[in-house]
C-alpha cells in the first residue's frame, strides 16, 4: 500500500485521477484535450470534471436547477444568499448561473491530496476520493430542494392581505 501511494504522489494529475476513478470502478473515462469529462453518479446527477493539471485538484460541478421563467431576480438573491451559506460547508462550493440556458450548478475544487495533522501532504485514497464524491453530490441534492423551494413563485397577494 505504501508503494501505491508513494506512486501516485509523483504521478501527474491525470494518472492520479484516472487511478482514483479506476479503483472506484469506473472507467474508461472520456477525457478531452483541456482535462475535461463527466460521469454519471446515482440516479439524477451528472458530474462535470476539469483535470488542473499542476494543482493537484479538479474542479467539479453538478447542474442543481434551473432559474424561474418568472421571478427572476427573487431567484437571483436566492443563489446569491445559498452562496454566503457554503462559506461554513464541509466541501466548499459556489452557484453559478449560465445566462444563456438560466441553468444553475453548483462548483467546487476537489483536492488530490489531504493535509495531515503533522503538516504533511498525502494523496487522497480511493476511499476518501470516494466520499468527496457522495458528499458533492449530497450537498448538489440539499441545493436542489433547497432552491426548488425558493424558486417557487409568491401567492398573489389580496386587498385583505392589506388589512
Amino acid at each position: 500500500m505504501i508503494d501505491e501511494a508513494t506512486s501516485m504522489a509523483t504521478a501527474p494529475d491525470l494518472e492520479r485521477v484516472l487511478e482514483l476513478f479506476d479503483a472506484l470502478g469506473v472507467g474508461p473515462l472520456d477525457i478531452d484535450e483541456d482535462g475535461c469529462f463527466s460521469l454519471s453518479h446515482g440516479e439524477e446527477d451528472l458530474l462535470y470534471f476539469q483535470i488542473l493539471e499542476g494543482l493537484a485538484a479538479m474542479k467539479c460541478t453538478i447542474n442543481v436547477g434551473n432559474l424561474p421563467a418568472v421571478d427572476r431576480t427573487r431567484a437571483m438573491r436566492s443563489v446569491l444568499e445559498h452562496n454566503l451559506s457554503f462559506v461554513c460547508a464541509d466541501i466548499p462550493g459556489t452557484l453559478s448561473v449560465v445566462p444563456t440556458s438560466n441553468e444553475v450548478y453548483w462548483s467546487s475544487l476537489a483536492a488530490l491530496d489531504k493535509a495531515m495533522a503533522d503538516g504533511s501532504i498525502r494523496p487522497l485514497t480511493p476511499q476518501e476520493f470516494g466520499c468527496l464524491l457522495d458528499g458533492m453530490t449530497g450537498i448538489a441534492q440539499y441545493c436542489r430542494q433547497t432552491l426548488a423551494q425558493s424558486f417557487e413563485p409568491l401567492p398573489a397577494m389580496r386587498a385583505t392581505d392589506l388589512a
